[in-house]
């Protein structure tokens, strides 16, 4: 594979460089142009920051080159269109490299609306390198225009959860003195197949993100028992409610149901991830008596 990373390690350090694909290995003799190897990316539809994408340019020497882009929505569903949903500052669709080894900047800029229309996404294409210069395989961008008129707006974004806990790992004997509190960064994203329901990423204690269904009627966020996948390498986990006791605390069926403050703020309490495989299948592994998240 052309990947233009590999590459950059051939022009920094003089040596040649294959990859597993014998066919397309890549050798000093090449003069390639792309990404940065980072092939997606998106912008807050009312993000007041520009989005920056870098491309690179890589020889062993000599000139630099030019390298056109264009903007594709072909086989996208809801595609994000210029001068509606996004500006490209450099509007001369062409980026210009100084010399065999550099980098040249698309600049993104959003534009709002008061419209709920969903993510929108465009590919960003590179094409038409001069002066020998090949694409790398990192010469398509995907950008996706988040925006910010979701039904959830309220509760999307990136949280800080303060929590207070028990925390014994592997045992199943929770005492008071075993308390602990700390915060982690939680951040939530629309679920893109169902409008009442939101992906949950950063709660630690799982490897996987989790869903939660979220009614501003009732100002309430509930999030089913369900799987989280391996913790740590001590077996599965799922997500649960539980109910604290002078014994330690016992799973509970019931959903976990937090609630909404009108700024947004989550409140969520009796949670966390129960083993069910492995040597302590039925042990709690993280638990929390209660939790704050503020944007």
């Amino acid at each position: 594979m052309k990947n233009i990373f590999k590459y950059l390690i051939i022009i920094s350090f003089g040596v040649f460089l294959f990859t597993s694909c014998e066919e397309d290995a890549i050798t000093i003799s090449e003069k390639i142009v792309g990404f940065d190897g980072n092939l997606s990316g998106s912008i807050e539809e009312s993000s007041s920051s520009v989005l920056v994408i870098p491309v690179y340019n890589a020889a062993a020497s000599g000139a630099g080159c030019t390298v056109t882009f264009s903007l594709s929505t072909e086989g996208i569903d809801n595609p994000a269109i210029e001068g509606t949903d996004f500006n490209v500052i450099n509007s001369s669709n062409t980026l210009t490299f100084a010399n065999y080894y550099s980098t040249d900047t698309i600049y993104i800029d959003a534009i709002d609306n008061d419209l709920y229309d969903r993510n929108k996404t465009v590919n960003i294409v590179l094409s038409n390198p001069t002066n020998g210069f090949e694409l790398s395989n990192e010469s398509i961008f995907e950008l996706s225009v988040i925006d910010n008129e979701h039904p959830l707006a309220l509760v999307i974004g990136i949280y800080s959860m303060t929590y207070s806990g028990y925390w014994d790992k592997k045992s199943s004997n929770f005492v008071e003195k075993s308390i602990v509190k700390g915060t982690y960064n939680v951040t939530t994203t629309p679920d893109p197949e169902d409008e009442t329901k939101l992906i949950v990423s950063g709660i630690v204690g799982g490897a996987d993100d989790v869903s939660a269904s979220v009614d501003l009627d009732a100002m309430t966020i509930t999030f089913e028992r369900q799987p989280v996948g391996d913790h740590a390498g001590y077996g599965e986990t799922d997500l649960t409610s539980g109910v604290p006791g002078t014994g330690g605390v016992s799973a509970n069926t019931a959903a976990i149901v937090g609630t909404i403050d009108s700024d947004g703020t989550i409140h969520v309490d009796n949670f966390g991830f129960i083993l069910t495989s492995g040597d302590y299948a039925g042990y709690w592994w993280d638990f929390y008596l209660t939790s704050v998240w503020t944007k």
